[in-house]
């Protein structure tokens, strides 16, 4: 069995001490490994761990989050909308009544108006018949006076 393993060496052009080095290296490298796994290696994979389980911890948290958020903007939204609806209902009922108070207001002046304009054609009539009564007595003062100023000429010329 030695002859053997010398042959393979042999073939891979290493000595028998170079085969011994690889055995004692071997040994070394996994007693090396024994006493790095308990300084190293498991406070590394216990830390990694920890770390691993924070991470998905605070992403879990941090879609709860985004989920919460997420509702409240709803919200936030749904209640601007209504609010906005409120307040354009509002406006239309306070548009409503401020021209249903200017049609009332405009329809009393054109009362008033007409009112005045119905008093002011009596007062021209009135005037008007007065004028004319007081016009036909001064046409009959008038022809009164040129008849008998016509009879008195007359009556002097003959």
């Amino acid at each position: 069995m030695v002859d053997t393993i010398i042959n393979i060496l042999a073939a891979v052009s290493l000595t028998p001490t170079d085969g011994v080095m690889i055995v004692v290296c071997t040994g070394l490298m996994f007693l090396l490994y024994k006493i790095l796994e308990n300084k190293v290696f498991k406070p590394l994979l216990e830390h990694v761990e920890q770390r691993e389980s924070l991470t998905t911890g605070a992403a879990f948290t941090a879609t709860q989050m985004r989920q919460k958020t997420t509702a409240l903007k709803a919200r936030f939204d749904e209640s601007i909308f209504k609010a906005r609806v409120e307040g354009s209902a509002k406006r239309a009922e306070i548009v409503a009544a401020a021209k249903e108070k200017a049609a009332a207001i405009v329809r009393e002046a054109e009362n008033q108006a007409a009112a005045e304009l119905a008093a002011g054609r009596q007062e021209i009539a009135n005037q008007i018949s007065s004028a004319k009564s007081g016009a036909e007595g001064a046409a009959q003062d008038l022809a009164k006076t040129l008849a008998s100023q016509v009879d008195s000429q007359l009556g002097q010329a003959a």
